[in-house]
């Protein structure tokens, strides 16, 4: 009796180096998840077009509930890959219904397209955010003009600017507060 050839084992190969992107992608996260941890503790959190995940991956790893939905099926599957005990949504905004309403969103400006239909964004942040959530951005990618539409689109919609808005030369970060009213929930 003949037996057919065993194939061979596949040789493990040594990880090289990461592309460059990929970490500073990887370092950014936690640099941003450091600086927004003292706003975030104990609060529920979504990532805007969180993209593969690293920051929504990062702040879980720290301890926060933090969750992300992007569009992109590619990315969504890498952070799903990456993160395995970490909630995703695979969605278009306008197609995203939370389950509970989020403390925090968080809208990226590495992310930039959020911010080029301000109207969907603000629908999506409106319907998933709690009645006194807020809103945290960095806008070190943004230009003024975008910035002061967003200002302006954020305060017509009944969002009131906190720290760190206006922006600031050395700080990026802004916040926008929900205000109470009686047409909201």
């Amino acid at each position: 009796m003949t037996h057919a050839p065993v194939p061979a084992a596949p040789v493990p190969v040594a990880p090289g180096p990461q592309p460059l992107e990929s970490v500073w992608t990887t370092r950014r996260a936690w640099i941003l998840a450091l600086r927004l941890l003292p706003r975030l503790i104990g609060r529920r959190l979504l990532h805007l077009e969180c993209d593969s995940g690293e920051l929504v991956g990062t702040l879980h790893h720290l301890g926060l509930r933090a969750e992300g939905m992007d569009s992109d099926r590619s990315a969504i599957a890498l952070a799903r890959s990456q993160w395995p005990c970490v909630r995703f949504h695979r969605c278009r905004p306008e197609e995203f219904r939370p389950e509970i309403p989020y403390d925090v969103i968080y809208l990226s400006s590495a992310g930039r397209h959020w911010s080029g239909d301000l109207r969907t964004t603000l629908e999506l942040v409106d319907r998933s955010l709690q009645p006194r959530g807020s809103v945290i951005s960095d806008t070190q990618h943004l230009d003024e003009d975008v910035v002061s539409a967003i200002g302006a689109g954020f305060a017509a919609a009944g969002y009131v600017p906190q720290s760190g808005f206006p922006r600031s030369s050395d700080d990026p970060w802004w916040v926008f507060r929900r205000v109470p009213s009686a047409s909201r929930h």
